[in-house]
């Protein structure tokens, strides 16, 4: 088999138009507490390994947004980041990466999504299958596990959902398509974001190119893919919160897949709060 790979450039339905995107666009959204400050609050209330008891110290918890998605791709690091959901239309609110190893990643990811007012979350099912699991188990029917799948595997649908397993499979490239679309489109905004440097790095790093495979007899078979020329962590976990909104509020038109779409109009209600310890 032989493989011709385009080469990347850059343009509307082939990279995130990244210096054209809508920066900076209202105020900075932070969680009370930063990893290291929950990780003092675990240890110190006895809370790590223990879930249930965490789960019951996080309900009396302030919540300080809401209609929220929540992303996360796991690596060395985890790359999370929250998107603010309104019909059609997404704002990256807040983004934030965490050691993944000993940084109780199970924890911090479920604080975010309480903080937060996350409706939907959607995780990386690898490397760390055991967090994603746990995360799907503990909110089943709210946070998905996600694998990246074919279209054989999905029977060409883009979004294919196991409740049973708390999984969901998506299409890579068709999804990234989407993703890019609306970033592109102005249907995905920025507020002020710490992370903004990595961030913009990260979207640039992907690049959209056109692969002909030789199939023989079938001839010259064109497909489609995103590459990667560098790091890539936010975009994925974007990725991963923006398909967690399309569980909400599909971009493509579909029903929402489970709940309600939120009210449209609705704002995170930002405020200044610190957590009891």
């Amino acid at each position: 088999v032989n493989f011709k790979v385009g080469v990347p450039h850059e343009d509307a339905s082939s990279s995130f138009l990244v210096e054209k995107a809508n920066w900076g666009d209202g105020v900075t959204l932070e969680p009370p507490l930063t990893p290291a400050e929950l990780n003092k609050v675990l240890e110190e209330r006895g809370l790590i390994d223990n879930l249930e008891g965490f789960m019951e110290w996080l309900s009396t918890q302030p919540v300080i947004a809401g209609s929220m998605a929540v992303g996360m791709d796991v690596g060395k690091m985890a790359w999370i980041t929250v998107l603010h959901v309104e019909d059609h239309s997404r704002k990256l609110v807040y983004a934030e990466r965490v050691v993944a190893s000993g940084g109780h990643l199970t924890q911090r990811f479920l604080y975010i999504m309480h903080t937060f007012g996350g409706l939907s979350g959607v995780v990386d099912a690898g490397p760390d299958f055991s967090t994603s699991q746990t995360l799907s188990r503990v909110r089943r029917g709210q946070v998905w596990a996600c694998y990246y799948a074919t279209n054989r595997d999905n029977q060409l649908q883009r979004i294919k959902l196991d409740e049973s397993e708390g999984t969901v499979s998506v299409l890579r490239t068709r999804t990234f398509d989407m993703l890019v679309r609306a970033f592109n489109d102005g249907k995905l905004t920025m507020a002020k974001l710490r992370e903004e440097a990595a961030l913009r790095a990260h979207l640039k790093a992907l690049k959209r190119v056109t692969v002909v495979k030789d199939e023989g007899e079938k001839g010259n078979i064109e497909k489609a893919r995103w590459v990667s020329t560098g790091d890539d962590h936010f975009a994925h976990s974007l990725l991963y919160a923006n398909l967690a909104a399309d569980l909400i509020y599909s971009q493509d038109g579909l029903e929402a897949y489970k709940g309600k779409a939120p009210v449209s109009g609705a704002e995170a209600n930002i405020g200044k709060v610190r957590m009891r310890r």
